[in-house]
This record gives C-alpha cells, sequence and structure tokens, in this order.
C-alpha cells in the first residue's frame, strides 16, 4: 500500500476534480437567466473514497459560493503539479481536515449516512448578466440514493425549482406594460421565463415542504450547517418564491458500485440526459475504497486518507477536458488519416499532403499545458515541429476522399522490442472520450428559455406522486399517458416534439459507452440531449476494421481477475500471440486465473478475438498509481485490448463506406462480422507498450514518461 507524504493532498485533488467537472466540463456556471442548481447524490452509507470526493465537491461549491467569478480566474489544478500547494480560497474554505483526521463533511467513521440538505439558495443571488465573463451563481443538494423513487423525486425536484421566482414574476406581472414600455430587459426576459402556470404562493409552500428534508438546510454528519442562516430573512420557501428563477441543471452521482444496476435501469444517465440535465458519474468507488475503509474501521483515519488508490482516483478525474481533448484530436486525426490509403492522397508516402502532420499534432506537441504534464517526445508526428499552419494536412478535407485501400500498418511495440502488435487492414474510426462536450458552449443550451423549450417537465404527480393533482398547464402538457392510452397523433406529435421518429431506437448520443464520442456524431453537439459522462477521462478507442488483420505478440502486464478488479501479473508480464485476430497462445508462466479467464471465452464463444484498441490518457493512473476498478485503469497512460467477441461500439461490416456512403474500393473484410450485440466477454488487457507508432509519420512513446509525480 501506497501513502501520500501530505494527507491533505488527497482532499486538494478531489477539490481539482469537483472544479474541473462543474466548470470545464459541465460549465454550469456559464447557464443564463436563471440561477442552476446541482444535485450530489451518494449511497446512504457511502465508503471512504466517496466521502473524499464528496467533500472535495462541497468545498468547491462552497468557495464558488463566497468568491464567485474570481474563483473560476484562479487555477485550480495547481495541486496537479505541487499536492503541497495551497489551493485558493480562505482556510474555512479547506474544510476541516488540518484540525482532525476524519473530521469531513460525512465522517471518515465506519456507517456514517449521507445527510440530506441545500445550501446556496440565497435569496439576494443575482442573475448573471449576459457577458461571458459573469459566472452564473450556484445552489446545490446534497441527496442520499434511494433506487425506489429517485428519478420521480428528480423530476419533482426539476419541476419545484422551475417554479422558483414565480412570486416575483407574479409582482412584476402587474406593471408588465409600463415595465416593457421603459425597455428594461432583465425584467422582460424574467417575465418571459416564468411559466405559463405559475404556482400560488400556498401550493409552492406545501411542494416546499413535501421536498424536505432535501431543501432544508444542508447539515454535517455532526449536526453544522454548512452555511448559517441570516437573522431577518424570511423562510426559505418564501426567498426561493420570490427570489430569481432557478433551474435544476446538474447532477453528481457518486457510486459506491453503479445505481443503475440497484434500479434495473440501463444507462440511468440516459434518462437524466432526457431532462436536460448535465450528469457527472464517478462509478465502482467501492472497489477503489477496500483498504481505507479497512484503515477507517481501525481508527486510521490520517491513513485512510493517505491511501495512493483515493488519492490517485481523484487526481485523474482532475484531468481537464481541454487537455485530453487536445491530445485525443492528434492521435485520433493521425490514426483515421493514416488507417486509409485515399485517391486525394492521403497517406501515400509520396505526396505532399502525406508527408505534413495534421494541424491537431502541431497544436497537442506546442500545447504548454501538456508540456507540463508529459515529457518531451511523449507525442510525434513527421514534421510537426516545422510544419506551417499553411501546410498542415486537412483532415476533416482528406477524410472525404474516396477510399483506394487500407494505408499505413498500426504498431503496438512493446517495451521487449521484438514483442509487436500490426495492425495491417485498416481501423475503425476513432472514439474519444475527453469529457469535453460541444454543447455546454452552445447559447441554445445555456439559455434558459431555448432549454426548458427543449426539455419541458417530466413530473405528473397525479401519476408519479401521491396526493392531490394540481398541475400547470406547462406540466400537464408536458407529461402524457404511458404510450399505451395515446392515440397515434398525439403520440407523433410527442416523438416530433423530442426530434425522434417512430420506431426508432432512442439514442443520446453518438455513443453511449462512457461517453465515447464519434468524429462523425460529437455527443453534447447541438443534436443531442447529453452534456456529461463516466469520469475520470482521456481515451481514445478504436479496433482492427478486419479483425483478421491482426496479428503479432505483445506482453501484456495487468488484467480483471473474476471480481472484475484489476490484477499485476506477477512475478512479470506474460506474452500474448495473436494470429489473424484471435489469441492462439499464451506463454509458460502466466497467472493461472488470466488462463482460466481465457478458457472461459473460448468455452463460449469459440475463439477468443481482440477487439478493442484503447489508448489512455490519463497521466494520474497507471503501474505507478494503480487504482482496482479496470473502467478506471483503462484510462491510464498507455495502451489496452479487449478480449471477447463483445463491443458493442463496432459494428463489424464487409464493405467499407466512404464519406459520401458508396462503397469504397480495395477493401475485401476475410475476417468475422459481428453484430453490434454479439458475443458475451469484454476483457480488458493491459500491455506493456513501449510505442504506439505508423512508420514515421505519428509516434506515441510512452517510455517518455509523464513530468508529474
Amino acid at each position: 500500500m501506497q501513502h501520500r507524504q501530505n494527507m491533505s493532498a488527497t482532499i486538494e485533488a478531489a477539490r481539482a476534480c469537483a472544479s474541473t467537472l462543474l466548470f470545464h466540463s459541465l460549465r454550469l456556471h456559464a447557464f443564463r437567466g436563471a440561477l442552476p442548481h446541482v444535485l450530489v447524490v451518494v449511497d446512504r452509507v457511502p465508503c471512504v473514497q466517496q466521502k473524499v470526493v464528496t467533500e472535495g465537491y462541497l468545498q468547491v461549491l462552497r468557495a464558488y459560493g463566497r468568491h464567485g467569478a474570481a474563483y473560476l480566474t484562479n487555477n485550480q489544478d495547481i495541486v496537479l503539479e505541487a499536492p503541497t500547494e495551497a489551493s485558493f480560497g480562505t482556510a474555512e474554505d479547506k474544510g476541516r481536515l488540518e484540525s482532525q483526521d476524519s473530521e469531513l463533511f460525512i465522517s471518515l467513521e465506519p456507517g456514517t449516512e449521507t445527510p440530506s440538505g441545500s445550501a446556496g439558495l440565497t435569496a439576494r443571488a443575482p442573475l448573471p448578466s449576459s457577458a461571458a465573463d459573469d459566472a452564473a451563481p450556484l445552489s446545490y443538494s446534497l441527496m442520499p440514493f434511494r433506487s425506489d423513487d429517485f428519478l420521480c423525486c428528480v423530476k419533482r425536484l426539476q419541476r419545484f425549482f422551475r417554479h422558483c421566482g414565480d412570486g416575483q414574476a407574479q409582482t412584476q406581472g402587474e406593471d408588465h406594460e409600463a415595465t416593457a414600455a421603459c425597455g428594461d430587459a432583465g425584467v422582460t426576459l424574467q417575465l418571459r421565463v416564468a411559466p405559463s402556470g405559475a404556482w400560488t404562493a400556498d401550493w409552492f409552500k406545501r411542494e416546499f415542504e413535501a421536498l424536505c428534508p432535501l431543501l432544508g438546510p444542508l447539515l454535517s454528519s455532526k449536526g453544522e450547517a454548512v452555511e448559517g442562516e441570516s437573522t431577518g430573512e424570511p423562510p426559505r420557501w418564501q426567498a426561493l418564491f420570490s427570489g430569481p428563477p432557478r433551474e435544476l441543471l446538474g447532477c453528481v452521482l457518486v457510486q459506491e458500485n453503479a445505481f443503475q444496476n440497484e434500479m434495473g435501469r440501463y444507462r440511468l444517465r440516459l434518462s437524466l440526459f432526457d431532462l436536460g440535465i448535465r450528469v457527472a458519474e464517478h462509478c465502482h468507488l467501492g472497489i477503489m475504497s477496500q483498504t481505507a475503509d479497512r484503515l477507517a474501521s481501525e481508527g486510521r483515519f490520517r491513513e485512510a486518507l493517505e491511501d495512493d488508490q483515493v488519492y490517485s482516483y481523484a487526481r485523474s478525474c482532475a484531468f481537464r477536458p481541454e487537455q485530453a481533448q487536445c491530445l485525443a484530436k492528434a492521435i485520433a486525426d493521425s490514426i483515421d488519416l493514416h488507417s486509409w490509403r485515399r485517391a486525394g492522397g492521403a497517406s501515400c508516402a509520396g505526396s505532399r499532403a502525406g508527408q505534413a502532420s495534421p494541424a491537431s499534432v502541431t497544436a497537442a506537441v506546442q500545447s504548454a499545458e501538456l508540456q507540463a504534464i508529459f515529457n518531451p517526445g511523449a507525442l510525434d508526428g513527421c514534421g510537426c515541429a516545422t510544419t506551417d499552419d499553411h501546410v498542415a494536412t486537412d483532415v476533416e478535407a482528406a477524410l472525404r476522399e474516396p477510399i483506394e485501400g487500407p494505408g499505413m500498418p498500426l504498431l503496438i511495440v512493446c517495451r521487449d522490442a521484438a514483442k509487436v502488435l500490426t495492425y495491417s487492414g485498416g481501423m475503425e474510426d476513432c472514439l474519444t472520450n475527453t469529457g469535453y462536450y460541444a454543447a455546454a458552449f452552445a447559447p441554445e443550451r445555456n439559455d434558459v428559455a431555448r432549454h426548458r423549450e427543449r426539455f419541458p417537465t417530466a413530473y405528473n404527480e397525479a401519476r408519479e406522486g401521491d396526493g392531490e393533482s394540481e398541475v400547470g398547464e406547462e406540466d400537464a402538457a408536458a407529461t402524457p399517458p404511458v404510450h399505451g392510452r395515446l392515440k397515434k397523433r398525439e403520440y407523433l406529435t410527442i416523438l416530433k416534439a423530442k426530434g425522434q421518429k417512430p420506431n426508432k431506437p432512442h439514442s443520446s448520443g453518438a455513443g453511449d459507452e462512457d461517453g465515447a464520442v464519434s468524429r462523425s456524431a460529437p455527443a453534447g453537439s447541438c443534436i443531442s440531449n447529453s452534456i456529461g459522462g463516466t469520469f475520470p477521462i482521456g481515451e481514445v478507442i478504436s479496433e482492427s476494421f478486419d479483425l483478421s488483420q491482426l496479428n503479432g505478440t505483445c506482453d501484456v502486464f495487468a488484467y480483471p481477475d473474476v471480481f472484475k478488479q484489476v490484477t499485476m501479473s506477477l512475478p512479470g508480464p506474460f506474452t500474448m500471440t495473436v494470429e489473424r485476430g484471435v489469441v492462439t497462445r499464451i506463454s509458460d508462466g502466466a497467472p493461472k486465473e488470466f488462463l482460466e479467464l481465457l478458457s472461459l471465452v473460448r468455452q463460449v464463444e469459440g475463439k477468443c478475438y481482440v477487439r478493442e484498441l484503447g489508448i489512455g490518457l490519463n497521466p494520474y493512473v497507471g503501474p505507478a498509481h494503480v487504482v482496482s476498478d479496470v473502467t478506471t485503469f483503462e484510462r491510464q497512460w498507455g495502451i489496452h485490448l479487449s478480449l471477447g467477441q463483445r463491443h458493442p461500439l463496432f459494428v463489424k461490416r464487409h464493405e467499407r463506406r466512404n464519406a459520401d456512403g458508396t462503397t469504397a474500393a480495395g477493401v475485401h473484410v476475410e475476417g468475422p462480422v459481428f453484430k453490434r450485440k454479439a458475443g458475451k466477454y469484454h476483457i480488458d488487457v493491459f500491455v506493456d507498450a513501449a510505442q504506439l507508432r505508423m512508420g514515421d509519420m505519428f509516434v506515441v512513446d510512452f517510455t517518455k514518461g509523464i513530468a508529474v509525480p
């Protein structure tokens, strides 16, 4: 077990994690026209890892509430380069760790339950202006998870927040004409977004009380309030009713395992996306918290917080999306460009366009932020350091050219240079998982009126709650009965409002697999509901277009055990031989546990195929900082492959298509053509890779190491 030299570095990493996700990925502060609210959801009895992650969010939200936009102008990720440096904020903002080891907001004492309550709901919070640098104030709630009514509660909470400010809107409505004549645009905006079926004060108070204690003051596990109630202030429900408009915009799921498993609902975040809510998921924290939980159970709280898995997970979630996007785009552009020989000359050795690096490679190599993380030479492209912008290959234009056949082979060279895997039949178009969501920057997704038009309230008390039904016109229209009772005309109207077509499966993004997105349909784009995903991020995903065109050997240093925990191969890596895309041999001395997994795959699927090629970009997990969760460890700076037929991100085809939909010439598929849901197994193995390269055109060198400890 490893320990951090400074216990508070773990909380600093958790703060950096929260700051990155709230303000860089979800961009909640950019919302205009209503004050955004974020819901932090945690298991009722959380593990140490959950308590640390939650502490980071609560400290950041509290500090942001005090300092506003000034908080965003300071470098919150300084912790990643120098863990012992103090972060922005007052001593009080930094929490209570410096006084007592166990005194997090949710105490490290075993069995401590997650409190319920809200903070930041001040009546004096002003609406942000339309200026880009004017950050919106954030309010927040901490909510223990309950599987039986979670979505119902979220929908009801969303509806409640959309009626905040009804009292103010009604008062202003009395002299609306006079106000409009004076040209007061601010008041006009608030009137414009007020719900058509405004609630009375009595009804608003009743809903507020029904949602308590969630909307009541947030108290720590020791009964201490996050913020004190000012004397002379009106009751909280009245302040919300007469205050500014609000919107439930963000949801952070801090999960010991996965909430969706308890609910029996596939991809819970898709249901939240359909409500217009931006989602950050932290999954399987329990498996990474076992050592820390044991230490906490023995009263060794300081050591629990110093556990390297607890620290490394929080730190890995602080990898900024703009950094991951810059690096991922360079790698994806290079693979997509050089994997296929095209009529326009891309990937042809003799052409000038083929000798020029994509502009994204130059941008990544010259990025000061990436230089601070990765050592020189970690990424290289032909002439990238000297290529002028006007010479750089236009990747998007090049990819529109017709394909004439496979391009350059893609090689994975192991640290033992005699071990090489070769992809020679072209690659699938790369997917990326970077935490960068284009829609979070789109004006239409950050304007409350357009947001509510696109995502009407979905809660209907008569159908989902108990008691008397008194639903406004907007809510009733937005919440039809179940589809079986709809007339065809009503059903088609609902589908049209959602941008869907009849008898077509709903999809919230280009790829639902942990937020992976494609070049042609980026998740979070203006045509997609989704802003958010699973964290940490940092991965480029592809696979051999023709599975039979993968051959060679590689050394494997880690694999998952039967409980899906990352297991290091001891006493050292073992060698895996792949022939025509199938694992044919494992070297002597390989772990028995891995051989049993491989045997299981072969018994069920026949041959054990290699499918996913995953290129991890996250520098904060890896052999030096091993975490037990496989999904998190996949993001490590290096290479992993999946064994087994299952890989729903790619549907195998008999033919390659050009960008215009025509059939590509010179591509003959000899390997199997699996459907999206083919196979049962997807087992990730981690390759002891030195380089990923395509001739001299493109090289990722994992041996250069990273510049951060």
